[in-house]
């Protein structure tokens, strides 16, 4: 009776512990796709506050680190093996390791925010974070709490607004690429001069490197309504380089109380116009006659007209601006 009592028992054991392995096993699992699902919301990422809610352990940690299923990308961040590194996947990486208080920033913001003209591999933050930064591809920039108006989201991350991204891009590029990034930013009309004026009442000038570069850019017109395209934005600032006087822009030429046309910058003193070719606002044989007709008539009233492409922005012998300089200087 003993002996049958104790395999009995013994029985009750073996079912008790299959159990609870069943139902260790059952809440491993269900762990596991609880985290493959929160992974792929977030490129393959894992948090530390994700890892806490559902009640991962460090052991538990080190040991998927240490078999090779997790890779440690930043303290408190790993990637699961299957998901291969990317770009967008540090942009997240960097955003889940700083935190709430931090926000992607310059450069990689201007990506972001497809800004032409600027690209960076590393990845850019700022704001406040108590974490120490070990990696090479992530530059963080300490900088007081980045104001709620002045925060976005794109692509599922916290990123600075437009207008505050402008004003970020001036301490760290040179005024070609701010200007390239302000005349895309503007023209698609995801920030505007008043927004990047509110940026800058509230970093003060002498505090915040790039908010006298931004001001001196805003001050110099090169984003006048009068200027239409990016190839008349550059053709400005050769001008300025070559030293010249600044042109009329979208000049209306009249002679005789007969209006000729507009054009795109003009010197009336020394009757010079340059009329910036961008193929894609002249197409169609209709239009290329009246423009001929245009400049004809022009001509013929004793104004020199020369015409600009891209080719001659970046001509090494620098052609166009020795034959406008001595135009206009003549």
């Amino acid at each position: 009776m003993l002996v049958t009592d104790l395999a009995g028992g013994s029985q009750i054991c073996d079912s008790l512990l299959s159990d609870g392995r069943a139902f260790l096993l059952a809440t491993v699992n269900r762990t596991d796709v609880q985290l493959e699902r929160i992974a792929k919301q977030q490129h393959g990422l894992v948090a530390w506050r994700d890892l806490k809610r559902l009640g991962i352990t460090r052991h538990q940690i080190h040991r998927r680190v240490r078999t090779g299923q997790w890779v440690r990308e930043l303290p408190g961040v790993w990637r699961m093996s299957w998901a291969e590194p990317t770009w967008i996947q540090r942009v997240w990486c960097a955003s889940l390791w700083a935190g709430p208080l931090a926000c992607i920033s310059h450069r990689t913001a201007a990506q972001l925010w497809d800004l032409d003209g600027v690209k960076l591999d590393k990845v850019e933050m700022s704001g406040e974070t108590h974490q120490r930064n070990h990696s090479g591809w992530l530059l963080f920039h300490r900088t007081a709490p980045i104001p709620k108006q002045m925060q976005r989201t794109r692509k599922g991350v916290a990123v600075t607004s437009p207008a505050r991204t402008l004003v970020d891009l001036a301490g760290v590029c040179n005024d070609d690429v701010v200007e390239q990034a302000m005349e895309h930013a503007f023209r698609w009309r995801i920030a505007s001069v008043n927004e990047v004026h509110h940026v800058l009442r509230k970093i003060p000038t002498e505090r915040k490197a790039g908010t006298r570069r931004v001001a001196r850019l805003l001050e110099r017109g090169v984003f006048s309504p009068e200027i239409h395209s990016e190839l008349e934005r550059q053709a400005l600032r050769m001008f300025r380089r070559l030293g010249l006087p600044e042109p009329m822009c979208n000049y209306e030429v009249v002679a005789d109380d007969f209006v000729l046309g507009f054009v795109d910058f003009a010197w009336p003193k020394a009757k010079v116009i340059v009329e910036a070719e961008g193929f894609q606002f002249h197409s169609g044989r209709e239009a290329w006659e009246s423009d001929i007709d245009r400049y004809n008539a022009m001509t013929l009233r004793g104004w020199k007209v020369l015409r600009l492409t891209y080719g001659d922005l970046h001509d090494p012998t620098s052609a166009f601006g020795k034959a406008l300089k001595k135009a206009v200087l003549l």
